[in-house]
């Protein structure tokens, strides 16, 4: 099936309904000689960013390199060796030590333009955030590592702040738990930059799929109990408790002080070019 729309009041409750719409709904394809179930351009409305880090329903996602991608987006950096102390999976996509589709070099310094803009046009279509780059992306077959995100784009429409994600590709059990939590903190992160309320949350993927090898495991979410010794609260309200999670995880003082001072110059006025 194909230009399919989902719409959810949150993406903790209403994850297994996306998952379970790519299981029933996706059809056969093999890139790259592996067997996956797709669904082509697939699109999430998601009424509540704030509840976007599927907690206690079964996939077993990791609040830690959830925190940890959000920081190094939005402080506009990229250390693999953090990622690593979170998560070794991401020693495995690296080339020549770094991971050459890291969102954070790509995007962090467009941010200050997109509240430039939109402090300049609150009803503006022009606060877009590139990240594919096709100089270094599309004309190299060499890498592990190549950005699944196209582009990012916020604008004001009700007195609110919506944001869009637009992407190439998304793996609706290994990636959307993580990058929908990463994106709606760039969206509440700049809510709290410009003074809005945030709006809801659009999440565009080309293709939205499983891989076989994970069908097993995205079945048995649906018979995994909700929320089992699901902490108080879920994380993802606002930037700062992104910031203590990755403090949680061991995050290094230095970058920590680094974003938390690159951060705080988006809130200030004269610093926003």
């Amino acid at each position: 099936m194909a230009g399919l729309v989902i719409h959810v009041d949150d993406l903790v409750d209403g994850y297994r309904d996306v998952v379970n719409t790519v299981l029933e709904e996706g059809e056969e394809v093999m890139p790259r000689g592996l067997l996956t179930y797709e669904v082509l351009g697939a699109t999430i409305v998601v009424d509540d960013p704030t509840m976007c880090l599927p907690l206690g329903v079964g996939r077993g996602v990791s609040r830690a390199v959830a925190a940890m991608e959000t920081l190094q987006l939005i402080g506009g950096f990229s250390d693999p060796s953090l990622l690593a102390k979170v998560s070794p999976a991401f020693e495995k996509i690296k080339d020549g030590g770094i991971h050459h589709g890291a969102y954070g070099p790509r995007a962090g310094s467009q941010f200050p333009r997109v509240v430039s803009r939109l402090k300049q046009d609150p009803y503006s279509r022009r606060a877009m955030v590139n990240i594919w780059n096709p100089q270094l992306d599309l004309y190299r077959d060499d890498l592990h590592d190549y950005p699944c995100t196209v582009s990012l784009e916020y604008t004001i429409r009700k007195g609110c702040l919506v944001a869009q994600t637009h992407m190439r590709s998304n793996d609706v059990w290994l990636g959307l738990g993580y990058d929908a939590f990463v994106f709606t903190q760039v969206q509440l992160t700049l809510c709290d930059i410009l003074g809005y309320p945030p709006g809801p949350y659009i999440h565009h993927a080309s293709s939205l799929h499983i891989y076989e090898t994970d069908v097993t495991k995205a079945r048995m979410m649906n018979i995994a109990p909700k929320y089992p010794d699901l902490p108080d609260g879920v994380p993802g309200r606002t930037w700062h408790e992104a910031r203590e999670l990755a403090h949680d995880a061991v995050y290094d003082g230095a970058h920590l002080d680094w974003y938390s001072d690159a951060l705080e110059g988006y809130l200030d006025e004269s610093a926003v070019g």
